[in-house]
């Protein structure tokens, strides 16, 4: 039988990636001709300098994206139905909420700003914010950390090849919120690649673990609120600026706590969706 020991510290945990996705209804997608590519790129060239345009065959489905704009650690990627903004946080932003919270919420105006002008009208939107804990070259394993902070099995974790832990919370009669813990694995693969030269694929024991940690996921959405009032409602400014807010508020107060203590403080969630 093993032993069972006092959980370890898990490392600090840093903000790293923040991804918006806003949904039109199916049934009212959104033109994605030139002129409508050409007044995207306009709309956020302050942002984004790279554009991207994917060429499409006939009767491509409305998911399929077909504009791509890059910045310095982001990029939005257009289809007819949806908007999808990925940010990678940097520097003193991977420490900060507060600093996190302001340029999520300025860029998600930006990009709301921009799809309405060619007229798209989102109903749905949703934001999963990522925070990592690097425990390459420690004695603490994500696994370890999981099993003894969550589980608490008496069971060895080198007899686990993996462990995920999800719960799914219902707020305001209007969100549905994922809480998701678990471990990642990041790969350095080098090739000598000649052009014209065919990719094979990448084996899973090719390279050398790069980094290696514990995952925090929060995912919030407003399709609650949807199935409650069995409509669409539209989504503004107020209502984008009140989802980043509750999101970040959930990272700070539950998720934060949940992943070093194990514990779902039930008091700090309704503080958190005052």
């Amino acid at each position: 039988m093993p032993t069972r020991t006092f959980p370890m510290p898990l490392p600090p945990l840093k903000y790293t990636t923040a991804h918006l996705a806003l949904t039109v209804p199916v049934d009212e997608p959104v033109l994605r001709n030139d002129e409508v590519k050409q007044q995207l790129a306009a709309s956020l060239s302050a942002e984004f300098q790279a554009r991207g345009d994917v060429v499409l065959p006939d009767g491509a489905p409305d998911e399929a994206p077909y504009l791509l704009l890059h910045g310095r650690a982001s990029q939005i990627a257009f289809s007819r139905v949806q908007a999808d903004y990925e940010i990678e946080f940097y520097d003193v932003y991977q420490s900060s909420v507060n600093l996190c919270r302001e340029f999520v919420a300025e860029k998600m105006e930006a990009l709301l700003r921009a799809w309405t002008r060619v007229g798209a009208h989102p109903v749905w939107e949703g934001l999963v914010l990522t925070l990592r804990a690097s425990t390459l070259g420690q004695d603490e394993s994500p696994i370890r950390h999981m099993l003894e902070t969550h589980l608490r099995p008496d069971l060895a974790d080198d007899a686990l090849h993996d462990v995920n832990l999800q719960l799914g919370l219902r707020l305001q009669e209007q969100y549905f919120v994922t809480l998701r813990i678990g471990k990642y694995e990041a790969r350095r693969v080098q090739r000598q690649v000649a052009p014209g030269t065919p990719v094979g694929p990448i084996r899973p024991w090719e390279g050398e673990v790069a980094d290696e940690g514990f995952e925090l996921t929060v995912d919030i959405n407003n399709r609650l609120g949807a199935l409650i009032e069995k409509k669409h409602t539209r989504v503004d400014e107020g209502s984008l600026r009140a989802l980043n807010d509750l999101a970040w508020q959930l990272v700070e107060h539950v998720a934060v706590p949940l992943a070093h203590d194990g514990v779902l403080d039930l008091t700090a969630i309704q503080q958190a969706t005052v």
